[in-house]
C-alpha cells in the first residue's frame, strides 16, 4: 500500500470521526479503530446452571425411643445416636452403631455422671414378674405359682 492510500484513508477515518451526524459501520472504520472502541467485559457471575447438590436425604430417625419411667422389653431400642452422648449403664448395652438397647425386661432410668455431666448413662431396673408363663398349662399367677410349689413339696395350706 503506497503513502498516498494510507494517507486518504487515515482523512477519511478523521472525516468520519469527526462528523458527529454521520454514522459509519465498523468495516468502514476499519480494524484498528474497531479494536479500541470495542470494550471486552469479564463475565462476574457464574451462568445459570444445573447444580448437582439439590438432592437431599432423608432423616436418620435418631434420638430417644424409650424415656425415663418407661418399660422396656428385653431387645428394644432405648437411644439412636450417633456417637457415644448416652452410655450403657446396668441391663443395657450398646450396638455397632452405638444404639442403646435393653438387656432385660424393665424401667428406663437415665443416670449424669458425677465426674463429667455431659455423660449419661442409661439403666434397666428389672421389674420383677407377677406372672410366670408355663407352656403347658397356660398364665400362671404368681399366688397359683407359690401353692403349686407347697403342694408339690407335700406341705399343706
Amino acid at each position: 500500500m503506497s503513502r498516498a492510500c494510507v494517507r486518504s484513508s487515515s482523512s477519511a477515518l478523521s472525516k468520519l470521526i469527526s462528523d458527529k451526524t454521520t454514522t459509519a459501520p465498523a468495516a468502514v472504520v476499519g480494524a484498528g479503530l474497531a479494536q479500541q472502541l470495542q470494550q471486552v467485559r469479564f463475565k462476574t457471575k457464574k451462568a445459570a446452571g444445573s447444580c448437582d447438590q439439590t438432592k437431599d436425604s432423608a432423616g436418620r430417625r435418631l434420638g430417644v425411643k424409650l424415656y425415663q419411667g418407661q418399660h422396656a422389653k428385653a431387645g428394644s431400642i432405648i437411644v439412636r445416636q450417633r456417637g457415644a452422648k448416652f452410655r450403657p449403664g446396668l441391663n443395657a448395652g450398646m450396638g455397632r452403631d452405638h444404639t442403646i438397647f435393653a438387656k432385660a425386661h424393665g424401667s428406663v432410668f437415665f443416670v449424669t455422671a458425677q465426674d463429667n455431666k455431659k455423660r449419661s448413662y442409661v439403666n434397666i431396673v428389672e421389674i420383677p414378674a407377677k406372672n410366670k408363663w408355663e407352656p403347658k398349662f397356660g398364665l400362671v399367677t404368681a399366688a397359683d405359682a407359690d401353692s403349686s410349689e407347697m403342694q408339690s413339696s407335700g406341705a399343706s395350706p
